[in-house]
């Protein structure tokens, strides 16, 4: 290496069977292909791989670098694993996949352009994740973590699928919200971070836990909790934002062990329904269905219904029975009782 830049420029296959180190930088061109035999890949700078790369060694390849841009697909031949130490980019078009990989570990940040990577085993991204605008990116793997230990943001949907835990350690779309998150699999997702922001909508297919205060905004989509969401400690409240809301996880799904608020995100919803005669499924309201109230396990010291700021929307209430204390708030005053509203002995409407 001495140091040196290395650009590989051959229309067929470029391979690298042994350790490559030593190299300022690696570039390879888009004409051809890349295999990477020799488990490490070391550059002081950047590697970028213009065209499409194969890991072949059957273990774990390292890529080390200051940044290491994939502009093609990523294959692991199912047996082989890549480790980016540095910053990493998959893909400069959504049809640039990573499959076939054992696992996949970045310990700096991760800008994901691509809409599939695919592992076997465990997916862990150290740093900063960041999707491209307009994908629509699933990441998979076969009954392991999918683990997010820092930051996810981006304009783009993403979907989780794996058996295993999907951990995300700090803030989903804070920054820049997503379009919409999924998680599925048959596992589990921690939500530890304290917010997850989206702007058309979220879906939690399996079971949640959070360890803070949470906030789930998923701006003008549906919220939809398919399985519990369960506290990890005490003295928590959940704040549940989103045109629309399911959950379909069973009665007494939804758990806290302080408040829960429930309110509607957009100007476009001017109602808020709640209870059986009340709900119409119409597009301008937030219908909170007797299954919803239902899924609200007892226990909450207050379930607050509506918000006292903009968006201006009014409050319909029908036959409903809640087992805790209940607030219900309209910003422009007019809540309309039409039904049976009730609460258990002991609580206060």
């Amino acid at each position: 290496g001495g140091g040196n830049a290395l650009i590989a420029n051959a229309g067929g296959n470029t391979v690298f069977t042994g350790t490559v180190t030593g190299l300022s930088t690696l570039t390879t061109d888009a004409g051809g292909t890349t295999q990477i035999n020799g488990g490490t890949v070391s550059t002081s700078g950047a590697q970028l791989y213009n065209d499409n790369v194969t890991f072949g060694n059957g273990a774990t390849t390292t890529l080390t670098g200051t940044l290491v841009t994939f502009n093609g697909t990523v294959s692991g031949g199912s047996t082989s694993g890549l480790g980016v130490t540095g910053n990493a980019v998959f893909g400069d078009a959504t049809t640039d996949s990573v499959t076939g990989l054992a696992s996949l570990t970045v310990s700096g940040t991760t800008a994901i352009n691509t809409n599939t990577i695919t592992t076997s085993g465990l997916q862990t991204y150290t740093g900063p994740v960041t999707l491209g605008t307009g994908v629509n990116t699933t990441l998979t793997s076969t009954g392991n973590p999918i683990t997010f230990s820092n930051t996810v943001n981006g304009a783009g949907a993403l979907t989780v699928t794996t058996g295993g835990q999907t951990t995300f350690t700090l803030a989903v779309g804070g920054l820049t919200p997503l379009v919409s998150l999924t998680t599925n699999g048959g596992g589990s997702t921690a939500v530890n971070g304290g917010s997850v922001t989206t702007t058309s909508g979220q879906t939690f297919s399996d079971a949640v836990t959070y360890p803070v205060n949470t906030i789930f905004n998923a701006g003008a989509g549906t919220l939809t909790f398919g399985s519990t969401v369960t506290p990890t400690v005490g003295g928590l409240t959940l704040n549940l934002t989103a045109d629309e809301m399911v959950f379909s996880g069973g009665a007494a799904s939804i758990k806290a062990n302080n408040g829960i608020t429930l309110q509607s995100s957009t100007a476009a919803v001017t109602d808020i329904k709640v209870g059986s005669n009340a709900v119409t499924g119409t597009a301008a309201s937030l219908d909170i269905t007797t299954a919803d109230i239902a899924a609200l396990q007892a226990g909450f010291p207050l379930i607050t219904i509506g918000r006292l700021t903009a968006p201006n929307f009014s409050v319909t209430v029908g036959n409903a029975t809640f087992l805790d204390n209940l607030l219900i708030q309209s910003p422009s005053g007019v809540i309309n009782v039409i039904g049976a509203l009730n609460t258990v002995p002991g609580k206060n409407i």
